[in-house]
């Protein structure tokens, strides 16, 4: 009846019987007991005594329900008799690691990056379309917008003490992407505010729409990982959510008070979708993806915008002042920056996810063996 609660460390016993003792004055003259006498020849009280307390202090008939409640007055009284102190330290990692707030701050990241997924798509649809210069100009300044709330709230989930995603290993591995991420979009300001006197390519980009739709393709494909980010958001909201879920399945299967309730938590089960065997795979494929063929994509157009920019700053002047105007330009500061980035990041991430799928694949065939 006691639910599996493991024994006292001080010499009684949690019986039925002993909890179901009728308690107060009369039993006290009953037994014979009082606090003075333990104080005094140093004998261990019984059990009655020690739940002898203002919460139970009645002589109702000990229903089922009255015993679970002088059971909790034991927990609260005794706590070290019922639990271990690594037991309780784990409960106290756990809490504090699976939040409500944490589990929103996550559930958020999730949304953010999936805005900046989508405004991603839209940069490559309006990429390959027939929109004016300036359509596709807004267009990649709200992705840009996008990605900086997206990733500014990583940093603010980071300092709260949650890693949004659930394959990070920790706070240097977001740290390490965002922030060159961060200083793309500072180079990306002028181009973003049409500052001519900063930026020369401001007057290129809205002369030509075929270039403005160039530089929406480079951005395009160098955002639309988000949508990984956004399922790595997911999962760890998830994994939360079911953290929380086990400790009030816990807190109810110690208190037995509320049945019906625990054993619809129980029946219910953790949920389960975007940790789900199927979406962890295709996530990894997708990452694998991110990795390999957007990265080719990106550089692709980001030497079609090169050639566009060599021509105009070439058409100007001489040599040396096509070099100075073409090196002037932040657009190809940025440009180039990104390629150096995908060189000497990218193939180390793929070869670790390309490895994760491995490990993924045979835990599965494992378990079902």
């Amino acid at each position: 009846p006691l639910g599996g609660v493991p024994a006292p460390e001080h010499g009684f016993s949690l019986r039925h019987s002993d909890m179901c003792k009728p308690t107060g004055p009369a039993a006290l003259k009953a037994n014979g007991t009082n606090g003075a006498r333990h104080a005094t020849n140093g004998t261990a009280p019984d059990q009655a005594d020690l739940l002898r307390t203002p919460f139970n202090n009645d002589r109702r008939p000990c229903t089922e329900e009255a015993f679970c409640r002088r059971l909790a007055c034991a927990l609260i009284i005794i706590p070290g008799a019922t639990t271990t102190r690594s037991q309780r330290q784990q409960q106290q990692r756990t809490s504090a690691r699976a939040t409500v707030p944490k589990t929103l701050l996550c559930v958020v990241a999730a949304a953010f990056h999936l805005h900046v997924f989508g405004n991603a798509l839209r940069c490559l649809y309006t990429g390959s379309s027939s929109a004016s210069s300036f359509a596709t100009l807004a267009t990649i300044t709200r992705l840009e917008r996008a990605v900086f709330l997206a990733y500014a709230w990583d940093l603010l989930c980071l300092a709260a003490g949650v890693v949004p995603f659930s394959r990070a290993r920790g706070a240097r591995d977001i740290l390490s992407h965002h922030v060159p991420v961060f200083v793309f979009l500072a180079i990306g300001t002028p181009l973003a505010f049409r500052l001519r006197t900063i930026e020369p390519a401001v007057d290129l980009a809205e002369g030509s729409a075929a270039t403005a739709r160039v530089l929406a393709r480079i951005n395009g494909w160098g955002f639309v990982s988000s949508l990984n980010e956004a399922i790595m958001s997911a999962q760890q909201a998830e994994t939360l959510w079911n953290a929380l879920r086990s400790s009030a399945r816990r807190r109810l299967a110690s208190l037995e008070t509320k049945k019906n309730g625990r054993a619809a938590l129980e029946e219910s089960g953790d949920v389960c979708v975007f940790n789900a065997a199927p979406v962890q795979l295709a996530e990894l494929a997708f990452k694998l993806t991110v990795f390999t063929a957007f990265p080719v994509l990106s550089t692709r157009a980001c030497l079609e915008y090169d050639v566009v920019a060599w021509r105009w700053a070439r058409s100007s002047g001489g040599l040396l002042g096509a070099v100075l105007r073409f090196l002037g330009s932040l657009v190809i500061v940025r440009t180039f920056a990104w390629r150096a980035f995908i060189l000497t990041q990218y193939p180390s991430m793929a070869q670790r996810t390309f490895a994760k799928i491995g490990r993924f694949v045979a835990k599965q065939k494992k378990r079902a063996d």
